[in-house]
């Protein structure tokens, strides 16, 4: 059977860095089939436009599918991953992009080879607004990961995995998505612990993609470290909490836990600082870490409740 590949690229008012990043899924140079599945989550800028020329132009490459109204990333990516019918997939971020023409052919062709791999990663620069492009991986050549301790964990566009979502896992997840709980699930954490499940990760030193914080309009590079740390307890119990029901206590679902623990102590001290340089009653989070929690009432007093809670949790 012919391997086959999907690009995955959501969108949400990205009219200034959307026409890179499908340029860049384009200009891939590959001798099997692939597409590129473009999610509008309903944007209020151009993108939808832009989005709709490609189409026109690329029509047996392009699938392009749009939100009537703005319903989130966790839920658009998880349509995505629904009607994923290709043997492979990667996930591109609309103002991040690609770099070396042959990143998907030199992935896929790995994991066709190694049928005992279920992701193959490679090495990417960080690009701020003004400042010098840097590796984010200080690394000394290719690895492989065989277990959770030894994985690279990779920025979004880095990856590209096996298709493991079946039918009954993607249920699963959906069961815990109450809209709460969705924000876990959406993003490359989960996407990197989920993969070491069904096989080895491979890495190889090659700067081939770019992961742009320039504009800080992206969800993590806006935040401030203590909202990172506090959308970070959630993120990582939540994967725990998955992992161990999907395939029981493991060395990956620890590590999950040990981490959520780690990043809550880390939240703590980072609170005490705030608390410092601010009353508490000036604390306020970024929407997308209200969002995760659901809170219906985001004063500081529930902010620090919900950290207390963690505590009790974590135990």
């Amino acid at each position: 059977m012919q391997p086959s590949v999907s690009v995955i690229i959501t969108v949400y008012n990205k009219e200034g860095t959307l026409r890179r990043a499908i340029e860049s899924a384009l200009m891939q140079k590959v001798d099997f089939v692939y597409k590129i599945l473009i999610v509008d989550d309903g944007s209020e800028d151009r993108s939808a436009d832009i989005i709709s020329e490609y189409e026109k132009k690329y029509p047996d490459t392009i699938i392009y599918c749009q939100n009537d109204q703005n319903i989130g990333l966790g839920e658009t990516i998880f349509w995505a991953y629904y009607n994923l019918d290709t043997k492979y997939f990667t996930v591109l971020d609309a103002d991040d992009y690609w770099i070396n023409d042959r990143k998907i052919y030199k992935a896929v062709h790995f994991l066709e080879e190694h049928e005992d791999y279920s992701s193959y990663g490679s090495n990417f620069y960080v690009e701020a607004d003004g400042e010098e492009r840097v590796a984010a991986v200080q690394a000394d050549g290719d690895r492989t990961a065989t277990n959770v301790l030894e994985v690279t964990f990779l920025q979004t566009s880095a990856s590209v995995f096996r298709n493991y979502f079946s039918q009954e896992i993607l249920d699963d997840i959906n069961k815990r998505i109450d809209g709460r709980r969705v924000h876990p699930f959406q993003a490359d954490t989960f996407r990197n612990h989920l993969s070491i499940h069904f096989g080895k990760q491979y890495f190889e030193n090659s700067l081939d993609s770019v992961y742009d914080v320039g504009s800080g309009n992206g969800i993590w590079s806006r935040m401030t470290p203590f909202e990172r740390s506090v959308l970070n307890v959630n993120i990582y119990y939540e994967i725990y909490d998955f992992l161990r029901t999907e395939f029981g206590e493991d060395l990956n679902s620890e590590y999950c836990i040990r981490t959520s623990k780690k990043v809550y102590e880390q939240a703590v001290a980072q609170l005490a600082v705030v608390m410092q340089q601010h009353r508490l009653s000036e604390l306020k989070l970024d929407s997308y870490v209200i969002d995760s929690f659901r809170f219906e009432d985001a004063s500081p007093y529930n902010i620090v409740l919900k950290l207390l809670e963690f505590e009790r949790i974590l135990g």
